[in-house]
């Protein structure tokens, strides 16, 4: 089992991958901010456990079981930030990397249900690195997919507290059925609820996951 400081390294390497950035001991050095030596120390480290390749003075790239180990630590990150995000949280990447570690898959796996599979993180906006499995039961609809006349259920919301009291003043709680009865391309949707029409947001409508009715 790898430690938290060999799962931060290997995090950090990933995220200069993604930033299609060279990846070297001093690059690795200045983003993590420690030494280069204690750097050079840890690379060495994982090297030796083969889950990344490294030649004297040149780039440093993850194997394949390196690159599995980290886009997965790096999904259980974003998820978690996604999830802090939902609860209102506002330092959101600190509180992930502090619970990235403790997280089982099955709990990562789960979080990605809750969350109807985002594709990315609402605090870098950056791609949520999928699972590997199948996900068409975790993946759900939003709102702003529905198209006019189609009726749905509302499954759950992923907005602020603010949003979530409007919404539930306009009676779009989840388990409420829905009828799209007007829309614009990327602007306001109108839907039906109870006999009532009201309208919605575009922005809005992407944080309500729905279910269609068959």
């Amino acid at each position: 089992m790898l430690s938290e400081n060999e799962e931060e390294y290997l995090e950090e390497i990933y995220a200069l991958f993604e930033d299609r950035e060279k990846i070297s001991i001093s690059r690795i050095s200045e983003a993590m901010g420690v030494s280069k030596a204690s750097t050079s120390e840890m690379i060495k480290k994982l090297s030796e456990e083969r889950l990344l390749k490294h030649e004297r003075y040149g780039e440093i790239e993850l194997t394949e079981e390196g690159m599995n180990i980290a886009r997965n630590i790096k999904r259980k990150h974003r998820l978690l930030e996604s999830f802090l995000h939902f609860l209102g949280k506002k330092d959101v990447h600190n509180e992930a990397c502090k619970l990235e570690h403790g997280i089982s898959e099955e709990s990562a796996d789960a979080l990605c249900k809750f969350l109807g599979a985002p594709e990315r993180c609402p605090d870098d906006g950056k791609e949520i690195p999928r699972c590997g499995k199948d996900c068409s039961e975790c993946l759900k609809k939003t709102l702003a997919d529905i198209s006019t006349g189609k009726e749905t259920v509302i499954f759950r919301t992923l907005c602020g507290r603010k949003a979530s009291m409007r919404l539930n003043e306009l009676g779009l709680l989840p388990g409420e059925k829905i009828k799209v009865v007007n829309r614009m391309a990327h602007g306001p949707i109108e839907v039906e609820v109870k006999g009532t029409k009201v309208a919605i947001g575009y922005g809005l409508a992407k944080k309500i996951l729905v279910e269609e009715c068959e």
